[in-house]
């Protein structure tokens, strides 16, 4: 009897000594040691451990339906701000991963298919928004488009391919929306159109192909003449 009454007593105070050891401020009420915040259903929302009110080490974060695998992991960098983040499905499966800086992304982010091992899209990231090249690729790895962003706009050249490797798309952006000259072929590389847009619109000559030979072509924006009845028509 005597055996338990000890081990309650030293089994509890562990206890009480571990609640208490988390959620901590310093001397000067700033967060220190290792942290954990729960959801109101009562699973765990977050963990990990200050120093100085700073984020250290890992933090893992849980769903509030969930909690067999972390949903996210920010791993802190020592003296910095920046963090490398890895977002998983429920059953722990990596979806993504990249660095963030605060709240915005910042350089490269890869996102994987199911298998959390194969590249399907990769994102560079300026100050939380688009910038610079973005590829999205095949299950194979090829290409299927390349794109080119500036402020989180479209703003360059954009292509696309077939899983072959074939050229399907050229097109151009500025700021947003198409501008300039576009050209179009079919999944064997040939050359099906090519034409001209102004801000979003189609503008100029438009040429067709069939069999790599101009065939036709459209100005879309051009304005009709109209004709104008002689003095005797007119009433």
């Amino acid at each position: 009897m005597i055996k338990y009454v000890f081990f309650f007593l030293v089994f509890g105070s562990f206890v009480i000594t571990a609640q208490t050891s988390i959620n901590k401020f310093d001397a000067n009420g700033k967060k220190t040691g290792v942290w954990m915040k729960k959801y109101p259903n009562g699973n765990i929302r977050y963990t990990g451990q200050f120093v100085n009110d700073r984020e250290v080490g890992v933090f893992k974060f849980y769903s509030e339906f969930y909690s067999n695998h972390p949903q996210i992991l920010k791993t802190y960098k020592p003296n910095s701000n920046i963090c490398n983040v890895q977002f998983f499905d429920k059953t722990g499966v990596l979806e993504s991963q990249g660095e963030m800086l605060f709240r915005d992304r910042v350089g490269k982010w890869l996102y994987y298919e199911s298998d959390g091992k194969t590249v399907v899209l990769e994102e560079n990231y300026i100050k939380g928004k688009l910038s610079g090249v973005v590829n999205v690729f095949y299950r194979d790895g090829s290409l299927t488009e390349v794109k080119r962003y500036k402020n989180g706009l479209l703003h360059g050249e954009s292509l696309r391919y077939t899983e072959k490797g074939k050229l399907i798309a050229k097109v151009p952006y500025q700021n947003g929306k198409i501008h300039g000259k576009v050209f179009f072929y079919h999944n064997t590389g040939v050359i099906r159109e090519i034409g001209y847009y102004d801000q979003g619109k189609r503008v100029g000559r438009w040429e067709f192909y069939i069999d790599g030979v101009l065939a036709g072509y459209s100005e879309p924006n051009k304005k009709k003449e109209k004709t104008s009845k002689s003095s005797k028509e007119k009433k």
